[in-house]
Parts: C-alpha cells; structure tokens; sequence
C-alpha cells in the first residue's frame, strides 16, 4: 500500500460514518421509545427535564463506548457499514479512551459542527475527537498491521477546506440571525402549538384507562348519562400536566394545570363516546367528526372543548374546521 488510493481504501471517509452515526441514533431513539413506554410515561423524551437528558446521555455513552472497546471495536451502525475504531497503531482501543472519544464529540459539535467535517480532509481521516483521543475509524478487514503501513490520505488545500467550511459558518450565521429574528407570524412565546400539541398527545395515551373504565359502567347500566367517575386516579407523571381527569354523563374531561403548556393551562379536551347500531363504541376526541356509521351520544359534543384548534393532533381536529362550531366553544376565539 503506498499510493493515496489505498490510503482512501484504509480509512473510513466523512460520508461513511455519518451514516453509521444515523444508524446508531435510529437504534437508540427506538430503546428509548421502548423504554418510556414500557414505563408507562410515553410522553417522557418530549420533555426537557434534565433527568430524561441526562438518562439519555449517559445511554449514548455506554452504548458507544460499550461496542466500541468490546471485540467488535464498532457500535451496530459502524459494524453494518463495515467499519471499526482503533488507536493510531491499529489496535483495539480500551473503555476509558472509548469514553474520552465520546465525550469530546462535545467539541466537535459546539464548534459549528467542524470538528466533525475534518473527517473530510484530514490526513488520516480524523475528526476532531478522533485527534483528542487519539483515535482512528478505518475500515474492520484491515489489520493493526496493514493500517500502521497505510500512507497518508492527500492532504486538501487551504483553498479546498475555505470552499468546504465557509458555506457551513454562513449557513450557521444565517440561522443565528434568523433566530434572533422575531417571527410575528408564530405564536407568542409559551403558545408553541408543537408543544402544546405533544402534551395533548400524551394526555389521550393517559386517559386509556378512563375510557375502559366507561365501557365497563356503560356495559353494566346501557346508560350513558349515568357513567360518571368526579375524578380518576393518575399517576404521577400524568398528574405533572393534567389537573384533572374526570367522567361525565359519559364523556371523559381531561383538564390541564401544573407544568403544561401555557397556551393549555385550564383548558379541556374531551373525548365523547359515539355507538353505532351494533352497538360498538368509537371515542370522538375534541372537534372530530364521529366516524362513518356512528352516532355521538351528544350533538353538542364539540363545545366540551375549548383547547385552540392548533394545540390538538389532527385525530382531534375536524375534517372541515369552517362549518363546525368551535368559533361558539369556551375561551375560543376566531
């Protein structure tokens, strides 16, 4: 080996790896997902409470330094793109140099994302991490040996690393400056829909259990004004947005209080039973239409809601908002 393309044929290019890092964070967004529901708190990873972040950040950490100092010498992302960590000699790297490698990927990103971008150009294929931790990713069949003996990728010039780096700064200066931008056609701060929306999202996940404990009154009495429960019990995480979650005449209310989304503070969305001739139950939640077939069990269901159209998922949402009658409902406003 002692030309430039087998050089590039050693090292893993900037392209390779950032598609190993994609596979890595699908697989771990899809443990922690499995996590947070098999815990009961779905709605856990759209908070930005420091525990979750924390627990998520130490996660990344043992996941990458955990496959990367084992046999493998790769996390299940650089395995299936058939590439491997070692030190500068080829060799297999130990935990506390796989801990030092991630957490200095800190550096890499804070610095406009260039740390990572030298993997580009660098002569070894490096990224800034890799040099503070005195690493290399190269490609798994080759040896300690033949990577020792591998030569120097070319070097780029000066001139071709300004034409790779300056449209990244002007692209961050430019979203910078946007972000100081104040955009009027948004909501005001605390009336982030995508927030609120979420939130919501998570309360109809809680309300499962009320909507079991109706179809059991309402299948012992055939009656739904008489399917009543003042307040059903919620578990802590539930109780951290919710204020209150009550059965009446059959609808279930859940009301917002406590740390939720300013924009949902006080208000209510409901979730109203609808039956069709067999007698099968569909749950209409806030200003949707019944379903085909079904029949709510009130036509004024929609009023029980007064949560702004935005701030509700699009299963709660009318499939045609001008000629229903959220503008009458409480607190809404057209």
């Amino acid at each position: 080996m002692s030309d430039d393309t087998s050089a590039l044929a050693v090292y893993a290019g900037f392209w390779r790896r950032a598609a190993a890092t994609c596979i890595d964070g699908c697989l771990l967004l899809a443990v922690l997902l499995v996590a947070s529901h098999a815990i009961g708190r779905p709605g856990l990873l759209l908070r930005d409470d420091f525990l979750p972040s924390l627990v998520a950040a130490l996660l990344g950490l043992a996941y990458a330094a955990g496959f990367e100092s084992s046999r493998w010498q790769a996390t299940p992302g650089k395995r299936a793109l058939g590439i491997k960590v070692t030190d500068l000699a080829g060799r297999r790297i130990g935990i506390g140099r796989a801990v030092l490698r991630h957490v200095a990927q800190l550096l890499s990103a804070v610095c406009l994302m260039l740390g990572y971008v030298m993997a580009a150009f660098t002569r070894r294929r490096q990224c800034l991490h890799d040099f503070i931790a005195g690493t290399l990713v190269v490609r798994a069949k080759y040896s300690a040996a033949e990577i020792q003996l591998a030569p120097f990728a070319r070097a780029w010039s000066r001139w071709m690393i300004a034409a790779l780096v300056a449209p990244l700064i002007a692209t961050w200066i430019l979203l910078y400056v946007l972000h100081l931008t104040p955009d009027t056609s948004r909501p005001a701060a605390g009336t982030d829909s995508y927030h609120a929306r979420t939130e919501v999202t998570a309360a109809l996940y809680y309300a499962s259990d009320a909507i079991d404990t109706a179809e059991s009154l309402y299948g012992e009495s055939k009656d739904f004004t008489r399917v009543n429960v003042p307040g059903v019990e919620l578990d802590a995480e539930a109780s951290r947005t919710i204020a209150q979650l009550a059965i009446v005449a059959g609808s279930i209310h859940i009301t917002f209080g406590g740390e939720s989304d300013p924009a949902l503070q006080g208000r209510t969305v409901t979730l109203t039973p609808a039956v069709d001739e067999g007698g099968e139950i569909a749950w209409v939640c806030g200003y949707a239409d019944a379903p085909e077939g079904y029949d709510s069990i009130r036509s004024d269901y929609r009023s029980l809601t007064n949560v702004a159209p935005d701030a509700l998922p699009p299963d709660c949402q009318a499939d045609e908002p001008a000629s229903d009658s959220r503008s009458d409902a409480p607190g809404l406003k057209a």
